[in-house]
């Protein structure tokens, strides 16, 4: 996506992430946030529109085994 765009999805995440805007997160409080609000209805709202998504290359279904490695992460 172009900086915009990407900028207003990420404006757009912040409410069902749980995330305030000008507030600095730790990668693993992001995945934290993530792995416990990112359903696939928020999903595919925010990335709809988005190449990789309608070309198929990024998909809800695939983010199970990110959830799953960055849960792995906080364990190590």
């Amino acid at each position: 996506c172009d900086a915009l765009s990407c900028s207003q999805k990420d404006r757009h995440l912040l409410a069902p992430l749980g995330l305030e805007e000008n507030t600095v997160y730790s990668y693993q409080q992001l995945m934290e946030h993530s792995r416990e609000r990112l359903t696939e209805q928020v999903f595919t709202e925010s990335c709809k529109n988005c190449n990789w998504y309608q070309k198929g290359i990024c998909r809800y279904e695939d983010i199970g085994s990110w959830k799953v490695l960055s849960f792995r992460e906080t364990l190590i």
